[in-house]
């Protein structure tokens, strides 16, 4: 028996991702969607990277040490 119907983007997470750049300490999505939020950060050669982040102001801040080399910093929201 059907109770209630939920739409497939209500199930559907959001996801980003952008490129932390050599040099680069921080990475900020704009984003103005609720739920819970999931971080990863991986180098070129798909080791995890440590990171920390925060949000702030309709903004996700994703910091972490100077990079020698690029990295992908990808955000989940549930």
């Amino acid at each position: 028996m059907l109770v209630g119907t939920v739409s497939a983007s209500a199930i559907t997470p959001y996801t980003e991702s952008k490129t932390a750049y050599i040099d680069d300490t921080e990475v900020r999505f704009n984003i103005t969607k609720e739920g819970n939020i999931s971080v990863f950060m991986v180098d070129g050669d798909g080791q995890n990277v440590p990171f920390t982040f925060e949000q702030v102001n309709g903004q996700i801040i994703v910091s972490f040490e100077k990079r020698d080399s690029l990295a992908t910093v990808t955000i989940s929201i549930q």
